[in-house]
């Protein structure tokens, strides 16, 4: 239904803009949609200035967003008036780019038109009348035809949507909120009752070594941790063994 709407406003701006030059279709395009960015930009500035006693933020929304463009839009067309006093001024261009341009540029100005009147229309509380699967889709195409003309003004600015600027379109209901943050799950800790290994008193002999705690086979050879028995040492034996002291007994 708002892509609708849009192409509706857009058809309606053209037909406008029939009658016109580019230059003055061109000139409408741009002051509405700096006026806009503007509006939006500077609301988070005077909604806060706006105590009324039973207003609805919505409200305060809209009228911050229409009451600055509105302002802009007259400070614009007033500056453009001092350097074109002459309204009847157009560019030298053919007859048929002359039509087709300033066709495109009342279709966008209109579209831009509606989108203002739509994100108006929705911030509004009597807006939750209609259906709120229409309601979400209204705000929806608002939200992302405003966000397009917002990129537009930037690139042709040089600029940039900052981490406030998206604070500031959330808070005026162009984007969404963002997500609530996931809970973060419990950190794993050791249990308390965990022991602690046993450590032996120093001059004891026990040791905790596999090597040492394998039995020795048959022979007598220890059995290492790559499964091999390792022979046992055998006592050296010297080569010239010292002589024995035989005693004779006495002859009779």
């Amino acid at each position: 239904m708002g892509t609708l709407l849009l192409f509706i406003g857009g058809f309606v701006g053209a037909s406008s803009a029939a009658k016109k030059t580019f230059l003055q279709s061109w000139v409408f395009l741009v002051n509405l949609c700096f006026s806009a960015y503007l509006g939006i930009f500077l609301a988070p500035l005077i909604i806060p200035m706006l105590e009324i006693p039973g207003l609805d933020p919505g409200y305060k929304n809209a009228i911050a967003v229409f009451g600055l463009m509105f302002v802009a839009m007259v400070v614009l067309y007033k500056a453009v008036e001092s350097i074109f006093p002459n309204r009847e001024v157009s560019l030298a261009l053919p007859a048929l780019a002359e039509r087709i341009g300033s066709l495109t540029a009342g279709f966008f100005a209109g579209m831009v038109v509606v989108t203002l009147a739509i994100y108006c229309y929705c911030q509004c509380p009597f807006s939750s009348l209609v259906t709120s699967p229409s309601r979400e889709s209204l705000k929806e195409v608002a939200g992302n035809s405003m966000l397009r003309m917002i990129r537009t003004v930037n690139i042709f600015s040089l600029q940039f949507i900052s981490t406030e600027g998206e604070r500031d379109l959330q808070s005026l209901g162009v984007l969404p909120p963002p997500p609530p943050a996931k809970p973060r799950p419990p950190r794993k800790t050791a249990p308390a009752n965990r022991k602690a290994p046993a450590v032996p008193e120093s001059g004891g002999t026990q040791t905790n070594s596999p090597a040492a705690a394998a039995p020795p086979d048959s022979r007598g050879n220890k059995e290492t941790t790559d499964g091999k028995a390792s022979p046992s040492p055998v006592p050296a034996v010297p080569e010239n063994p010292p002589p024995e002291n035989k005693t004779v007994p006495p002859s009779n």
